[in-house]
């Protein structure tokens, strides 16, 4: 089994080592050393990266069947001494987030008695599930306790320690290549004692800050996401960058914000409202503009329209209004890349709309659909005098 060093000194990033096997894994280009400080994914913190020879290191994974580390390469290197890197900023933020989760856990446990049952570290989210639906209240004291820890600049520890003396230590899942009869327990001062495999910092104000950036309840439970360290300061500069342009456009402050932007929706619903209402009166005009100027056939009166201005919604709209009345025929048609025919018969009408749009399509081209009421289709390439040809075309298809 691979002597993992990274457990009793995690700031160790250049060393030399022996390649004791080299291998296949799952088709990928791997090697094992007799021992590494190169961290392996698991407990919810993923792998560090490097180099081992020049060569970048892709993955790093423990082998089930007899826990040795596996590296995973870009290529192939023989057995034999190694000169291996480890990513240091990599390893560094994984150590704050880490380190930071211990500490926020706690946290909850101690101010609203949640306990934390899962963690998840990734290059973009830093997330931990809390087994009770905290509010912002909670949230806000839990993590106010957590800073509090971060700026005491307590010692972050390792030690080993009988399973049998673990009272007061905190185990959500034993590590996987931990078989012996003690535990890898991270303290941090007195405030937290956890079972841990994972990499740490060596002092909490070594993690800079903690902030919660967002929390998502669920069935009684709580997801908080959050930064810490240089995710926290990078947090902080995009969000600043994006408020800064915001009060700057709007001509306001950072404090008024909010109320600013809740103004502007206030006035672009009252605008939409207006819009809607004007619309609906348009709307009125153009029915009766179309219904002055339909041709007659017998009892039926026909109406052939089309204009690009008009959206889908709008033209069924108008549609749906001009075969509120008796004996219309509503042919309306929208010219694009993706032209639009919509066919309307009123109630009681013995035109059938799907017919009259089969009679459009045949001269325009596309497909279509709907029932004897209403049939809709199109999706071809149209200008507006080509759409008007077809509609006028299928005018000769309804008879009295």
């Amino acid at each position: 089994m691979t002597q993992r060093h990274y457990l009793t000194d995690s700031f160790v990033t250049r060393f030399e080592a022996t390649i004791v096997e080299s291998l296949d894994h799952e088709g990928r280009h791997a090697v094992i050393l007799d021992a590494t400080y190169f961290y392996p994914t698991g407990g919810g913190q993923p792998n560090d990266t490097g180099t081992i020879n020049g060569i970048p290191v892709l993955d790093v994974l423990t082998r089930p069947h007899d826990l040795a580390v596996v590296h995973v390469l870009k290529s192939a290197l023989p057995t034999g001494p190694a000169h291996a890197e480890v990513n240091w900023r990599r390893r560094f933020d994984h150590m704050q987030q880490h380190t930071g989760q211990h500490i926020l856990t706690q946290a909850f446990v101690t101010t609203v008695n949640a306990a934390t049952v899962g963690f998840h570290l990734s290059p973009d989210t830093v997330t931990i599930d809390l087994d009770n639906a905290v509010d912002i209240s909670q949230i806000q004291q839990a993590e106010r306790l957590a800073n509090e820890v971060v700026f005491s600049g307590l010692a972050v520890t390792a030690r080993e320690i009988p399973r049998g003396e673990l009272e007061g230590v905190r185990i959500r899942r034993i590590p996987e290549h931990v078989t012996g009869d003690t535990l890898r327990v991270i303290s941090v001062g007195d405030f937290d004692h956890t079972a841990c495999g994972g990499t740490h910092v060596a002092n909490s104000g070594q993690i800079g800050l903690i902030k919660v950036i967002r929390a998502d309840r669920k069935a009684g439970k709580t997801r908080i996401e959050f930064r810490c360290g240089t995710r926290a300061l990078e947090d902080y500069s995009q969000r600043l960058d994006i408020t800064q342009a915001l009060t700057s456009q709007l001509s306001t402050g950072l404090a008024e914000l909010a109320e600013s932007v809740t103004r502007l929706q206030d006035d672009l619903k009252a605008q939409q409202r207006q819009r809607n209402t004007l619309a609906g009166e348009l709307l009125h005009y153009k029915v009766a503009e179309l219904l002055s100027s339909a041709e007659t056939r017998g009892d039926t009166r026909i109406v052939t329209f089309a204009d690009d201005s008009y959206s889908v919604a709008e033209m069924r709209q108008l549609a749906k209004q001009l075969t509120e009345q008796p004996g219309v025929v509503a042919l309306l048609g929208i010219p694009g890349d993706r032209s639009n025919v919509l066919v309307m018969a009123s109630a009681g009408s013995a035109v059938d709309a799907r017919a009259v749009l089969d009679a459009v399509l045949g001269v325009l081209g596309g497909r279509g659909g709907g029932s004897s009421a209403m049939a809709q289709g199109g999706g071809v390439p149209a200008d507006i005098d080509s759409l008007r040809r077809a509609l006028s075309a299928a005018v000769d298809s309804i008879t009295s």
